[in-house]
């Protein structure tokens, strides 16, 4: 078996106890007979950490794989060497949240299928763990008290073969899928906690002097990025299981799962708080602002940034609220949720769109995207016009796809239209942003509040730094940190940025090649034909306009499983997958067979590219030293050697470094000197990947070369 988040059966074709049983392996864990999710059984002690007695729970479980009944486990249950065993019940379709979760390292866990489709992700955490469910978030925490249905239950399927994954706080794990799910249920908790005509500083006040007793009592308070975390004030533990969020200015007590105002905890420690207010400096609010770029979930809308109203000649950024379910637009100034004021960002640094008078489909959209970029940018190949509306499209859903992003290069000597390339698309794509000579934190810093469409002119003058940032920005979930504040000792003062972006790019100069391996290059000449001088602002506008209404149409539905670019290279499937996808869903075929056929070119030329590399210059050097050996071929070789075969610049310490990294092991010989081991199969394939011919090879049979004279000669 294998699933979204497992490997391969390990089973080696026996099942193993876990395949067999899974769940019901930890014996310590209570199992409840359910029908129709009700218990047959009274289990209330077994929710308070009464112990289970062996037979009957091997009854239990009989009766669920006779197909009697259904199967719980009660949540909460501590397993030696592992934590609290808990699950996450997440009520919306499993492919659809497994996408959206790609990006949460520790969901790679045991996880089931549910009759409805949803999913259940399972694990251990290293800290009591509380039952939380938020009206209007379909993720459940399940904790403490709280009855989860598993395998062999009727619909409940495994979709993985992973053991559940041990993790140190589940509360957390739990905000962060809220999040990653589109819930922010800091704002749900806040105002579970919410307290009355408070503004901030007086809510820093009484936080300052609750953390003040925790220290006092010994419960060790710890400051992080979000929470103070301690012992539980209320119950006697060794681990902490206590936490106050100091941004949101409420606490959480993860044996029960209760939520506290800071009024009702001071109450409870028994700490008087300053409640009067002056009416001149305390003012009491009771909302927070927000500042929006565009692209953010709120509750159940969709929110945008679009051009509002002009005031003195200077056009205001409104707020375009969109609610999938009714299919209906709201343009205001600013709106209100749970306590929240939502204002568009005041300064942002791209072109906006207007609000879209309807949102359906737009057959010619496609077309006069791709006239307007020939209208702007001339190029010979009439299928680089395609590629390129392709990547307008791309740029209104790489975000939303959550996988990887090709990066576009426009390459070519100077006046070659290469920053007339970015312009246009600058006109037209989503959020764009047109720099030159960003530096390493500017770079990951406007990536992480503007989640723009980054376009970067003169590439070849940017530093290393610059360019690590830009080799891990294809990948959603990578990110870089930094420390934001030197004198904060704790993770407070430790950052962690996002860095992933599309990015369009322009150089004169080929980019080192674990930047170009993620590119689709148009290499760029001078014009052969008069283009329009300016570009045509009017119609740029209105096209963005048009894509952000295909944008509102297609939210959530847009899929790319970045096979649907056939080909043997991995990395060449991720990149070229996304554009055609979107140039069969809104170019049509003949779109979608030119950027396959320009993509196959590209390929090509990727061969070509790969096979005259350094590396490929190492390994022909490398069958050179095996031809000319006599006898047999060499158990082992020395860098010395292939040096000399390539001469030239080549050095043995450079030559080595290249044949460590094709996995060939070093050895030391008797006279000293470092050799490599002779992997026959690793050099078949690599002779293979770098388009080399194989010379005939003499060799002795051996149990570890019987099978190779036909696969090295080429048969």
């Amino acid at each position: 078996m294998s699933g979204p988040s497992g490997g391969p059966d390990r089973t080696g074709g026996a099942p193993s106890p876990w395949i067999s049983k899974r769940l019901l392996l930890f014996q310590v864990i209570p199992a409840v007979p359910v029908r129709e999710k009700r218990p047959l059984i009274a289990w209330g002690d077994l929710s308070n950490g009464a112990r289970q007695d062996p037979g009957e729970r091997k009854r239990i479980i009989e009766g669920a794989l006779d197909g009697k009944h259904d199967i719980a486990l009660v949540c909460g249950h501590y397993v030696e060497g592992r934590g609290y065993f808990c699950a996450i019940d997440i009520d919306l379709p499993y492919q659809e949240a497994l996408r959206h979760l790609r990006g949460v390292a520790d969901c790679v866990t045991y996880m089931e299928s549910t009759p409805r489709g949803g999913l259940h992700l399972y694990y251990f955490a290293e800290r009591p763990v509380p039952t939380k469910k938020l009206a209007g978030v379909p993720i459940e925490l399940k904790g403490q008290g709280s009855l989860i249905v598993v395998h062999p239950s009727k619909g409940y399927q495994p979709l993985n073969d992973n053991m559940p994954r041990t993790i140190e706080d589940a509360f957390e794990l739990w905000r962060e899928i809220c999040a990653a799910l589109g819930y922010d249920v800091d704002d749900y908790l806040r105002e579970e906690a919410r307290e009355t005509e408070v503004d901030d500083r007086r809510l820093d006040e009484w936080l300052r002097a609750i953390v003040a007793e925790l220290e006092r009592r010994g419960l060790k308070p710890r400051r992080g990025p979000n929470y103070y975390t301690s012992l539980c004030p209320f119950h006697p533990e060794r681990h902490p299981s206590f936490a106050v969020n100091h941004r949101k200015f409420y606490a959480i007590d993860y044996h029960d799962g209760r939520v506290f105002k800071l009024l009702d905890l001071a109450k409870a420690l028994g700490l008087e708080l300053i409640t009067e207010f002056d009416a001149a400096s305390d003012k009491p609010q009771k909302t927070r602002d927000r500042w929006l770029v565009g692209g953010e979930i709120v509750g159940e809308a969709l929110v945008e940034i679009v051009a509002g109203e002009t005031v003195d000649g200077e056009v205001k950024p409104a707020l375009l609220v969109y609610y999938p379910a009714r299919n209906r637009i709201e343009v205001v100034a600013q709106f209100e949720h749970d306590g929240v004021v939502y204002r568009p960002y005041p300064d942002l640094p791209f072109a906006l769109p207007k609000a879209p008078d309807t949102i359906g489909p737009d057959p010619t959209l496609w077309e006069e995207t791709r006239e307007f970029i020939k209208s702007h940018f001339d190029h010979l190949d009439e299928r680089v016009y395609d590629v390129l509306a392709a990547a307008v499209a791309w740029s209104y859903f790489y975000r939303d796809v959550k996988g990887s992003t090709p990066y576009l290069l426009f390459l070519g000597p100077w006046r070659s239209g290469k920053t007339r390339a970015l312009e246009t698309l600058e006109a037209l794509c989503y959020r764009a942003v047109r720099v030159v000579d960003p530096s390493e934190a500017s770079l990951f810093r406007v990536v992480e509040l503007f989640r723009p469409t980054l376009l970067v002119d003169e590439m070849q003058v940017i530093d290393g730094n610059v360019r690590a940032v830009m080799a891990s920005a294809y990948r959603y979930g990578a990110k870089v940190m930094r420390v934001v504040d030197p004198e904060d000792k704790g993770l407070s003062g430790i950052k962690f940025f996002n860095t992933f972006a599309f990015i369009i790019y322009a150089s004169r100069e080929e980019p080192p090649g674990d930047i170009l391996s993620r590119s689709i290059v148009v290499h760029c000449e001078r014009n052969t034909r008069p283009l329009l001088k300016r570009l045509d602002e009017a119609k740029a506008a209105e096209l963005r306009t048009r894509w952000l209404a295909q944008r509102l149409r297609y939210f959530g539905k847009i899929e790319v499983r970045f096979d649907e670019f056939a080909s043997d290279d991995g990395r060449l499937q991720e990149i070229l997958s996304p554009l055609l996808v979107m140039a069969r869903t809104f170019g049509g075929q003949d779109a979608a067979e030119r950027v396959e056929s320009f993509g196959r070119d590209w390929e090509s030329e990727l061969q070509g590219i790969e096979a005259t590399s350094p590396e490929a210059e190492v390994v022909e050097g490398l069958l050179r030293v095996l031809e000319n050996h006599p006898g047999d071929v060499p158990e082992v070789i020395e860098a010395r050697e292939v040096a000399e075969a390539l001469g030239g610049d080549w050095t043995p310490e450079k030559v080595g470094r290249r044949l460590s990294s094709f996995g060939l092991k070093r050895v030391k010989l008797p006279n000293g000197r470092r050799g490599y081991r002779v992997d026959l199969n690793l050099i078949a394939r690599l002779t293979q990947r770098y388009r080399l011919k194989l010379p005939p090879l003499h060799f002795a049979i051996t149990a570890d070369t019987a099978v190779l004279p036909n696969r090295l000669s080429g048969a």
